[in-house]
This record gives C-alpha cells, structure tokens and sequence, in this order.
C-alpha cells in the first residue's frame, strides 16, 4: 500500500502537479498535465460514463442484429455469437417485453384488461410465440373471450396451427384459458 502511495505522489509531481490537493489539482497542475490530474480528480462513475459516451459515438446503437465484419453484433457493439447474452439480461430482457406485450394487448384489445391474471398470461405466452400481429389474427378466439366463452377461447387455441407446432406449451395454455388457473408443475 505504501509503494503504491509513493508511485502516485512520484507520478503527480513528474506530471507537473504542485499540489495534492486533489480538489485544486485541475488549478495548479501545468497545461501538459491536465489529464492525469483529471483522472486522479474524477471519480469511476465519471470515467465510465465518458468511456461509455464514446463507445456509443463509435459503435452506433442498433435495436437488431446486425452483421458485423466477423460477426453478428447487437446494440452498441454486443458480439451475439461469441458473448451472447447472459441470463441476467436476458431476464431484463424478458421482463421489458411482457411489459411491453401487456401494455400492446391493452390497447389492442380492451377485452384483455378485464381478464384474471392467469387468462392474460396465458395470451401473453401465446403472443411471445406469434408476435403482435399474430396474436391478432386469433379472431375467434377474441371473439369467445368478448362473450366470457372462456372454454370456446381455449379451444381456438387448440385448434390454432400455432398448437401444432408448440405441442404441451400450447395445452397449457389453453387450460390456463379454460380455468383461469395456471398449470400445475409436474413431477
């Protein structure tokens, strides 16, 4: 801890400092000094976030991957194939669309706000899998849920071409439509 002491005080004065007051070091440190002074003035966050300022100048922000010269990339730089995501933020992520599918679903169908939890999870789990406008192509479905014909919405889940292509997740789904109660794990 002392060598380390003695580097910094060396390195401030070979730089031209004339104090250790850290609070004064931008007055009293030569014009050629100035960055070294800064740095030991500012604190972490502060460096990050210029760190980060210049990143985003250079990298560019793009919401969806993009080629990159030897990769695939997202966001400001993010190598998708060799970092990929890690569950962390892919939990972040995760969140911010059933936020953002709850909120879609409230708007484009007023019906869905007056469901239980469990019923518009179930349309939540289902839109993650059709997206937006697939969800929207589930009329019949719409339909039976305006009536509160809840065991007709889960049977147009059923019988949805999205069911033959997800298999158990789709008779989950539909059960938690039917009862308005979420499925039991099993095992």
């Amino acid at each position: 801890m002392l060598r380390l002491a003695i580097v910094l005080i060396a390195s401030l004065l070979v730089s031209g400092c004339s104090t250790l007051d850290f609070s004064k070091a931008e007055e009293t440190c030569s014009p050629n000094s100035v960055p070294m002074c800064i740095e030991v003035t500012k604190g972490q966050e502060a460096i990050t976030l210029e760190l980060e300022t210049m990143l985003k100048r250079q990298e560019g922000f793009e919401s969806k991957p993009y080629k990159d010269s030897t990769t695939v990339s997202i966001g400001y730089g993010r190598n998708l194939l060799k970092r990929g995501v890690t569950q962390e933020e892919a939990l972040i992520l995760l969140r911010n669309d059933i936020q953002y599918f709850d909120t879609a679903l409230a708007k484009q169908h007023p019906v869905y706000n007056n469901l239980s939890y469990p019923r518009q999870h179930a349309i939540i789990s289902l839109t993650f899998s059709v997206g937006m406008y697939g969800i929207g192509q589930f009329d019949l479905m719409w339909e039976a849920i305006e009536r509160k014909d809840y065991k007709q919405a889960a049977l147009e889940i059923i019988m949805s071409k999205y069911c033959s292509q997800v298999g158990d997740r789709c008779i989950e789904l539909s059960e938690m439509m039917r009862t308005s109660q979420y499925a039991t794990e099993k095992g």
